[in-house]
Protein backbone atom coordinates (compact mmCIF):
# COMPACT_ATOMS: atom_id res chain seq x y z
CA UNK A 1 0.00 0.00 0.00
CA UNK A 2 3.30 2.21 0.82
CA UNK A 3 4.27 1.68 -2.37
CA UNK A 4 0.94 1.91 -4.35
CA UNK A 5 0.47 5.02 -2.09
CA UNK A 6 4.04 6.81 -3.56
CA UNK A 7 3.80 6.17 -6.89
CA UNK A 8 0.16 7.74 -7.62
CA UNK A 9 0.38 10.04 -10.46
CA UNK A 10 3.69 9.74 -11.37
CA UNK A 11 5.07 8.49 -14.73
CA UNK A 12 5.79 4.77 -13.81
CA UNK A 13 2.69 4.79 -11.58
CA UNK A 14 1.08 2.28 -14.25
CA UNK A 15 4.41 0.18 -14.62
CA UNK A 16 4.53 -0.74 -10.77
CA UNK A 17 0.78 -1.20 -10.31
CA UNK A 18 1.32 -4.11 -13.22
CA UNK A 19 4.75 -4.91 -11.98
CA UNK A 20 2.95 -5.62 -8.12
CA UNK A 21 0.10 -7.69 -9.50
CA UNK A 22 2.65 -9.98 -11.40
CA UNK A 23 4.37 -10.34 -8.29
CA UNK A 24 1.71 -11.72 -6.35
CA UNK A 25 0.68 -15.62 -6.02
CA UNK A 26 -2.40 -16.60 -7.68
CA UNK A 27 -5.43 -17.05 -5.50
CA UNK A 28 -6.10 -21.00 -4.64
CA UNK A 29 -9.28 -22.25 -2.46
CA UNK A 30 -8.28 -24.35 0.61
CA UNK A 31 -9.85 -25.86 3.49
CA UNK A 32 -7.45 -23.98 5.84
CA UNK A 33 -7.96 -20.52 7.02
CA UNK A 34 -4.96 -19.00 4.92
CA UNK A 35 -6.49 -15.79 4.91
CA UNK A 36 -6.20 -13.14 1.90
CA UNK A 37 -2.73 -11.36 1.19
CA UNK A 38 -4.33 -8.54 -0.71
CA UNK A 39 -6.77 -7.86 1.90
CA UNK A 40 -4.02 -8.09 4.39
CA UNK A 41 -7.10 -10.25 6.27
CA UNK A 42 -6.24 -13.27 8.02
CA UNK A 43 -10.33 -14.37 8.69
CA UNK A 44 -11.13 -14.28 5.04
CA UNK A 45 -13.88 -16.26 3.59
CA UNK A 46 -15.06 -16.37 -0.02
CA UNK A 47 -18.36 -16.30 0.26
CA UNK A 48 -20.23 -14.42 -3.11
CA UNK A 49 -23.55 -15.92 -3.41
CA UNK A 50 -24.80 -13.88 -6.13
CA UNK A 51 -22.15 -15.23 -8.29
CA UNK A 52 -23.17 -18.92 -7.05
CA UNK A 53 -19.42 -20.53 -7.88
CA UNK A 54 -19.32 -23.85 -6.11
CA UNK A 55 -17.22 -23.05 -3.50
CA UNK A 56 -19.34 -20.34 -2.16
CA UNK A 57 -21.82 -23.21 -2.18
CA UNK A 58 -19.75 -25.33 0.04
CA UNK A 59 -19.57 -22.64 2.80
CA UNK A 60 -23.25 -21.53 2.47
CA UNK A 61 -23.70 -25.65 3.36
CA UNK A 62 -21.18 -25.47 6.20
CA UNK A 63 -23.31 -22.81 7.79
CA UNK A 64 -26.45 -23.94 7.26
CA UNK A 65 -26.53 -25.63 10.80
CA UNK A 66 -26.15 -21.71 12.79
CA UNK A 67 -28.29 -20.23 10.41
CA UNK A 68 -31.62 -19.25 13.06
CA UNK A 69 -34.32 -20.70 10.46
CA UNK A 70 -32.44 -24.01 9.11
CA UNK A 71 -33.49 -25.81 6.54
CA UNK A 72 -35.24 -28.91 7.24
CA UNK A 73 -32.69 -31.11 5.68
CA UNK A 74 -29.39 -28.90 6.01
CA UNK A 75 -26.96 -30.64 3.38
CA UNK A 76 -24.00 -32.86 4.88
CA UNK A 77 -20.72 -31.78 4.05
CA UNK A 78 -17.99 -34.21 2.76
CA UNK A 79 -15.24 -35.05 4.91
CA UNK A 80 -12.10 -33.09 5.01
CA UNK A 81 -9.71 -34.99 2.74
CA UNK A 82 -12.64 -34.57 0.25
CA UNK A 83 -13.16 -30.85 1.20
CA UNK A 84 -9.85 -30.52 0.17
CA UNK A 85 -9.73 -32.62 -3.13
CA UNK A 86 -12.96 -30.05 -4.18
CA UNK A 87 -10.82 -27.04 -3.00
CA UNK A 88 -7.65 -28.20 -5.38
CA UNK A 89 -10.20 -29.45 -8.59
CA UNK A 90 -12.10 -25.67 -8.34
CA UNK A 91 -8.76 -23.83 -8.67
CA UNK A 92 -7.86 -25.72 -11.06
CA UNK A 93 -10.80 -25.21 -13.23
CA UNK A 94 -11.26 -21.68 -12.27
CA UNK A 95 -7.89 -21.26 -13.84
CA UNK A 96 -8.32 -22.98 -16.50
CA UNK A 97 -11.31 -20.98 -17.68
CA UNK A 98 -9.85 -18.14 -17.18
CA UNK A 99 -7.11 -18.87 -19.29
CA UNK A 100 -9.38 -19.53 -21.88
CA UNK A 101 -10.95 -16.44 -20.97
CA UNK A 102 -8.05 -14.51 -21.50
CA UNK A 103 -6.88 -16.37 -24.97
CA UNK A 104 -10.39 -15.58 -26.24
CA UNK A 105 -10.12 -11.72 -25.72
CA UNK A 106 -6.77 -11.85 -26.83
CA UNK A 107 -7.77 -13.88 -30.39
CA UNK A 108 -10.46 -11.06 -30.73
CA UNK A 109 -8.19 -8.43 -30.33
CA UNK A 110 -6.23 -9.61 -32.38
CA UNK A 111 -8.03 -9.66 -35.72
CA UNK A 112 -9.53 -6.52 -34.66
CA UNK A 113 -6.17 -4.93 -34.67
CA UNK A 114 -5.28 -6.76 -37.98
CA UNK A 115 -8.10 -5.35 -39.91
CA UNK A 116 -6.86 -2.26 -38.21
CA UNK A 117 -3.17 -2.76 -39.95
CA UNK A 118 -4.90 -3.77 -43.69
CA UNK A 119 -6.48 -0.05 -44.08
CA UNK A 120 -4.91 2.87 -45.77
CA UNK A 121 -5.25 5.58 -43.06
CA UNK A 122 -3.50 4.33 -40.50
CA UNK A 123 -4.82 4.75 -36.94
CA UNK A 124 -3.19 6.40 -34.28
CA UNK A 125 -3.00 4.65 -30.29
CA UNK A 126 -1.75 6.76 -27.46
CA UNK A 127 0.25 4.06 -25.10
CA UNK A 128 2.33 3.66 -22.60
CA UNK A 129 5.93 2.75 -22.09
CA UNK A 130 6.26 -0.73 -20.06
CA UNK A 131 9.29 -1.34 -20.35
CA UNK A 132 12.79 -0.38 -21.96
CA UNK A 133 14.97 -3.28 -23.47
CA UNK A 134 17.95 -3.15 -25.89
CA UNK A 135 15.80 -4.55 -28.42
CA UNK A 136 13.23 -1.62 -28.40
CA UNK A 137 10.14 0.02 -26.08
CA UNK A 138 7.28 -2.05 -24.78
CA UNK A 139 4.18 -0.27 -24.76
CA UNK A 140 0.74 -0.74 -23.99
CA UNK A 141 -2.67 0.51 -24.98
CA UNK A 142 -3.49 0.52 -21.50
CA UNK A 143 -7.62 1.34 -22.30
CA UNK A 144 -7.61 -1.81 -24.52
CA UNK A 145 -5.25 -3.83 -22.50
CA UNK A 146 -3.42 -4.42 -25.85
CA UNK A 147 0.90 -5.40 -25.18
CA UNK A 148 2.97 -5.09 -28.15
CA UNK A 149 6.61 -3.86 -29.18
CA UNK A 150 7.93 -1.01 -30.91
CA UNK A 151 11.41 -2.00 -32.25
CA UNK A 152 14.83 0.13 -31.83
CA UNK A 153 14.44 0.03 -35.62
CA UNK A 154 11.03 1.76 -35.52
CA UNK A 155 12.27 4.80 -33.54
CA UNK A 156 12.50 8.14 -35.50
CA UNK A 157 15.55 8.51 -37.20
CA UNK A 158 18.44 9.64 -35.11
CA UNK A 159 21.14 8.45 -32.66
CA UNK A 160 19.54 6.24 -30.46
CA UNK A 161 21.34 4.81 -27.36
CA UNK A 162 19.94 2.18 -25.08
CA UNK A 163 20.47 3.65 -21.18
CA UNK A 164 19.55 0.91 -19.11
CA UNK A 165 20.26 2.69 -15.80
CA UNK A 166 17.19 4.73 -16.52
CA UNK A 167 15.13 2.61 -18.59
CA UNK A 168 15.40 5.02 -21.69
CA UNK A 169 16.22 5.01 -25.38
CA UNK A 170 18.61 8.67 -25.80
CA UNK A 171 19.12 10.79 -28.55
CA UNK A 172 21.82 12.78 -27.14
CA UNK A 173 22.27 15.08 -29.85
CA UNK A 174 18.92 15.97 -30.43
CA UNK A 175 17.92 15.64 -26.54
CA UNK A 176 15.08 13.46 -26.86
CA UNK A 177 14.41 10.33 -24.45
CA UNK A 178 11.69 7.93 -24.65
CA UNK A 179 11.73 6.68 -20.92
CA UNK A 180 10.09 4.13 -18.61
CA UNK A 181 6.33 5.56 -18.03
CA UNK A 182 6.20 7.93 -20.84
CA UNK A 183 3.48 7.84 -23.46
CA UNK A 184 3.95 8.10 -27.05
CA UNK A 185 1.87 7.65 -30.31
CA UNK A 186 2.28 4.88 -32.18
CA UNK A 187 0.70 2.90 -35.49
CA UNK A 188 0.27 -0.35 -36.16
CA UNK A 189 3.29 -1.51 -37.99
CA UNK A 190 2.54 -5.66 -38.11
CA UNK A 191 0.49 -8.40 -36.32
CA UNK A 192 1.43 -11.60 -36.00
CA UNK A 193 -1.80 -13.53 -35.92
CA UNK A 194 -0.08 -16.71 -35.63
CA UNK A 195 2.02 -15.64 -32.72
CA UNK A 196 -0.59 -12.89 -31.26
CA UNK A 197 2.43 -10.03 -31.66
CA UNK A 198 1.88 -6.86 -32.25
CA UNK A 199 4.66 -4.14 -33.37
CA UNK A 200 4.38 -0.80 -33.30
CA UNK A 201 5.94 2.05 -35.33
CA UNK A 202 6.54 5.30 -33.42
CA UNK A 203 4.88 8.45 -34.79
CA UNK A 204 6.51 12.15 -33.23
CA UNK A 205 4.27 14.85 -31.94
Amino acid sequence: QDLLRSAKGTPVEQSIKLGLLKSLKRAAYSTEALGHYGLAKMDYCHFTSPIRRYADLVVHRALQHVLTNPPANPVKLPKVQKLEEIAQHISTTERTSGEAENATKRMKMMEYLFDIAQKESKQTFNVLITDVRRMGLFVEITDMQVKGLVKKEALPKGEWVFDQSVMAFRNYREKKDYKLGQRVNVQIARVDMERQLVDFVLIED
